[in-house]
């Protein structure tokens, strides 16, 4: 109970405690929460207040006769409501308690949070009771949805109760919808469909969740906001609606579902209502260049990485359309000896560019991989280049991929057969570690590294077992740094002829792959146990090459070229009509271009965001880099 109020709330961080000490990753064994009563005396008070066996309780099911602060219900879930103004006071936070009674849990040391609206950052506390030293534990967890623990003990009585309190600071006000011991496993998945994407005003657009799942009995409610705002304007148990949108924008439509276990998730789905829409080509400095790499987002500009003859350059727009761009600035220039391939991503907030070079003007085979960080969030200036390894060959190095792996760069890319992955040894990627072999044998040319739920994954093509075709397969590490990574999973696609590249995006938290001729498959978890049937867009009659995969206004897009010998090269876009690629539209032509042999129409594709708006780059032989933005 609050009872006596401390004063001011701890933000006195050294207040009396059980003991121990404090770790960057929570404030144990500290006291600075309300001045409760024990945890032993406290248990006289819990009689009939737990509700026994439940290892989930809802936000209004807090244990109001063991005292509370400034929270009310609000349907199932708690409202925390503190006012804390100025220096911030006990009296005025919010703060509730909740009784589990589990003589025989032993699952996770951890507590889920599901919040429907979260605290302020740095304004969420954490109690447990410590029954061992009589006491209460407080911890300010980084991620307001997790409190691991490490040890059930001391943590529960012999009885099998356990106490924790959710502590609210600051004056905004947190919808708390469950909190429950362990892992929350009952967690819906919500998924929709529209079945069209965008068109002109007044626009009827048709919208199906029925692909939505709940692990308990089922989804009890679907609530629609049309224009995200985070009101919802329509709710039911129908998991069809239809909404009519009146006025020509781009509108952010969120579908929320609640589980039978009362846990909620939300999805997306980005329409555009307004006049005849198409795609504006936007030539990229200097206009000669063929072959680039995009940044979608570099403080907020669209920028470029590209070959240009014999330098590596980087140029960032002007504006966030990309409609101009600044001054080029060379990265490395080394004459007689041409760049092969680039590869960027973003680094604890900076761009990054990897790029594979030939040793010197007389060889045109052996290649070092060399990488470049930029000294700051827009580019301004860069580090000096980096041989990360040596001693590759023409063959090899074919993939490449830049990620941020634990707040080190890391690369992956391909030597001979084998997939081969190198992390930093420090943040700004000036000295490298030894590179780990993540995948022996049978690797193709076609693989591509992300992040998935934050870690390090692989996706690539596997010719070992199959003469004739290859199988797509798929790995993620153990943990952010790609320190070691799961065992290569089943072939989770299958297809003959030849595979001439694949992408690998994080689709909510899930791996998604385009591959062929823009098929797409998404694994059902991170660590992608099992697998969709392959579905897709309907493109033309060429043959697929250059292929990208993005998770574009909340929904998985893919960006693919292909080429008629002797003729022409087409590039195709298509953004599924869901955020889990269950459904896909017909692709769109964005441009067509002729070539003629040797060289390939294009190099290079890829998808993104620019200025809110669906974008594709390409560059080729008969193309230089151009942005293709999708304008009403």
């Amino acid at each position: 109970m609050l009872g006596r109020v401390l004063g001011l709330l701890g933000f006195a961080l050294l207040l009396v405690g059980c003991g121990g000490s404090a770790t960057t990753a929570q404030i144990a064994a500290t006291k600075v929460g309300p001045d409760l009563v024990g945890p032993r005396a406290m248990l006289d008070m819990a009689r009939g207040a737990s509700a026994a066996g439940e290892t989930r309780l809802l936000g209004k099911d807090y244990s109001a006769a063991l005292g509370y602060g400034h929270v009310a219900p609000a349907g199932d879930a708690a409202k925390f409501s503190p006012g804390c103004t100025g220096v911030e006071a006990l009296a005025d936070s919010a703060y509730a308690i909740y009784t589990f009674e589990l003589p025989d849990y032993d699952g996770l040391a951890q507590l889920t949070v599901n919040w429907d609206t979260p605290p302020a950052n740095g304004k969420l506390w954490l109690g447990l009771s410590n029954f061992s030293a009589d006491c209460w534990e407080w911890f300010s967890p980084a991620d307001p949805g997790l409190l691991d623990f490490s040890a059930l003990d001391p943590y529960f009585s012999e009885s099998g109760m356990c106490f924790a309190v959710v502590l609210v600071t600051g004056d905004a006000e947190a919808f708390l919808a469950a909190i429950q011991l362990g892992e929350d496993n009952e967690t819906p998945t919500a998924n929709f469909a529209a079945d069209v994407l965008s068109g002109t005003v007044p626009l009827t657009v048709n919208f199906d969740a029925s692909a939505s799942t709940d692990p308990g009995t089922g989804i009890t409610l679907y609530e629609w906001d049309w224009n995200g705002d985070g009101t919802y304007d329509q709710d039911g148990g129908d998991a069809t609606a239809s909404h009519v949108f009146e006025t020509a924008d781009t509108y952010t439509v969120i579908l929320r579902v609640t589980g039978s276990s009362g846990s909620t998730d939300t999805a997306a789905v980005l329409i555009t209502a307004g006049d005849a829409a198409g795609w504006q080509q936007i030539v990229v400095p200097p206009g000669t260049c063929q072959s680039g790499n995009i940044f979608w987002d570099v403080a907020g500009h669209p920028a470029v990485a590209y070959s240009n003859g014999y330098s590596l350059a980087y140029r960032r727009a002007l504006d966030a359309e990309g409609e101009t761009w600044g001054e080029e600035q060379v990265i490395e220039t080394i004459e007689g000896r041409s760049f092969r391939q680039r590869a960027v991503g973003m680094v604890n907030g900076d761009p990054a560019v990897a790029w594979f070079r030939h040793v010197d003007s007389s060889s045109t085979s052996e290649l070092e991989l060399h990488f470049s960080l930029a000294q700051d969030a827009a580019g301004g200036s860069w580090g000096a280049p980096v041989t990360v390894a040596a001693g590759l060959y023409s063959s090899d190095g074919t993939m490449l991929g830049v990620v941020d792996a634990g707040g080190r760069p890391a690369l992956g890319y391909d030597r001979g057969e084998t997939l081969q992955y190198q992390r930093a040894n420090d943040a700004s990627g000036t000295e490298w570690g030894n590179a780990i072999t993540v995948v022996a044998e049978g690797v193709d040319a076609s693989s591509s590294l992300e992040l998935v739920a934050d870690r390090p994954a692989v996706a690539y093509a596997d010719y070992s077992s199959d003469p004739y075709g290859y199988e797509i397969r798929y790995l993620i590490a153990n943990d952010a740094a790609g320190t070691t990574f799961a065992a290569p999973a089943v072939a989770l696609a299958r297809q003959t002829g030849q595979i001439n590249w694949m992408a690998l995006a994080d689709i909510k938290g899930r791996p998604g792959i385009a591959y062929g001729d823009m098929q797409f498959v998404i694994g059902s978890d991170s660590g992608g146990s099992s697998w969709s049937e392959p579905t897709g867009a309907v493109t033309g009659d060429g043959m697929p090459f250059f292929i990208d995969l993005a998770c574009i206004a909340g929904q998985p897009a893919i960006v693919m070229a292909e080429w008629t010998p002797y003729n022409k090269g087409d590039m195709y876009y298509s953004r599924a009509l869901d955020p889990l690629g269950a459904v896909w539209p017909a692709a769109q032509l964005v441009t067509s271009i002729g070539w003629t042999p040797p060289e390939p129409p294009f190099f290079a594709v890829g998808g993104g965001m620019v200025a809110g708006r669906q974008a594709v780059y390409y560059g080729g032989h008969a193309a230089p880099i151009t942005l293709a933005v999708y304008k009403e």
